[in-house]
């Protein structure tokens, strides 16, 4: 098991001119790269072996250069790509004991909530469109303001809606119409820019990992802290009020319930879609999980959204690791080690935690 090393190279911001390599020799810290589904990634902190006064700032290092991190191994040996963005704040630094340079980064995906999507005069209008034409436009007028850093693959989750969005940001846009869709579906954003918009395979598990070869550290918890089982949504320009909730879970849990407003939904098929779609998200606790993977393992081809069956297991062990196939929600990555944050399941443990 060996850790991975990490190179990066710099480009112009548009990535069409290359400025310079910082080789591994000159990296100080250890990455760690934060991926989650549903968002864009976490912002980067690279700390550089490099003269304080004289590390090129200005010709070969500026603010808002392209910066892609790659990450080598037995696996890479000439590096995979495991990180792109731009850098928004250079730090440099000179005392007794240190003398160095600190890179923040924020991802490619930043540029989503960068601009707003112009449209017509900053209203962008949809009379029953599917979920992924929403997505494709959202992500051609982006490279048609900031340049072509992302590519397409989307499913159709054979849903259409009517909603205006009015002065959103291309993030906002594709939160709010994502927020249609049951929890069987995800976006996402690769590190080379390729956005995803599909749903979980829990059938066929992305990934099989080995109890004690690949798999370190297993943590579990469940809370009620953010069940709601009642939605109070106030939709349309009047607004129109409509609730939805859940019988049982109030029984169970007792009345735990939320308001939200969405002026730009435009019909009551959409508004159902929406408050049905919070209620079956948030209705049940959830058991929290983290699994800890080595580099037994292809750790850097773990990606949000991905699934993972963990096999090897003790007989009488817990229910959580019986061959299940599970949801992956959240990387964190070093290149030793990757830290999966599980999607928060409903009762899947049984009674290891009291279910």
């Amino acid at each position: 098991m060996t850790s991975a090393r990490f190179f990066a190279k710099v480009y112009n911001p548009s990535g069409s001119t290359f400025r310079r390599v910082l080789d591994s020799g000159v990296f100080l810290n250890v990455p760690r790269i934060v991926r989650e589904v549903n968002k864009p990634a976490g912002d980067l902190r690279v700390e550089l072996a490099m003269p304080w006064d004289d590390f090129g700032y200005g010709s070969s290092i500026n603010l808002f250069d392209l910066v892609k991190v790659y990450a080598i191994n037995a696996n890479n040996p000439s590096g995979v790509l495991v990180y792109q963005g731009h850098v928004v704040e250079v730090d440099s630094y000179f005392d007794a004991h240190r003398n160095g340079v600190s890179l923040r980064l924020f991802p490619i995906d930043a540029l989503l909530a960068n601009a707003f999507w112009v449209g017509s005069g900053y209203t962008v209008a949809y009379a029953g469109a599917d979920i992924d034409t929403v997505f494709s436009d959202a992500i051609d007028d982006l490279t048609a303001v900031h340049g072509a850093f992302f590519t397409k693959n989307l499913a159709n989750p054979g849903l259409s809606v009517s909603v205006n969005f009015v002065q959103k940001t291309h993030l906002e846009i594709l939160n709010s119409a994502f927020g249609f869709l049951n929890a069987s579906w995800y976006w996402r954003i690769r590190a080379n820019g390729q956005v995803d918009l599909q749903q979980y395979s829990d059938v066929v598990a992305t990934h099989t990992l080995a109890l004690g070869k690949h798999v370190d550290a297993i943590q579990t918890g469940k809370s009620i802290l953010n069940v709601k089982n009642l939605v109070r949504l106030g939709w349309g320009s009047g607004p129109t009020y409509s609730i939805y909730s859940d019988a049982t879970s109030q029984a169970t849990y007792g009345h735990r319930d939320t308001g939200l407003s969405d002026s730009g939904i435009q019909n009551s098929g959409s508004a159902d879609a929406k408050g049905n779609g919070e209620i079956a998200r948030l209705k049940d606790p959830k058991t929290k999980t983290l699994i800890t993977v080595n580099a037994n393992y292809a750790i850097e081809t773990i990606l949000p959204g991905d699934t993972i069956k963990i096999l090897n297991v003790p007989s009488g062990a817990s229910s959580l690791l019986s061959g299940q196939v599970l949801r992956i929600q959240r990387v964190e990555y070093d290149g030793s080690l990757a830290t999966l944050h599980l999607a928060e399941i409903s009762d899947v443990f049984g009674a290891e935690l009291g279910g």
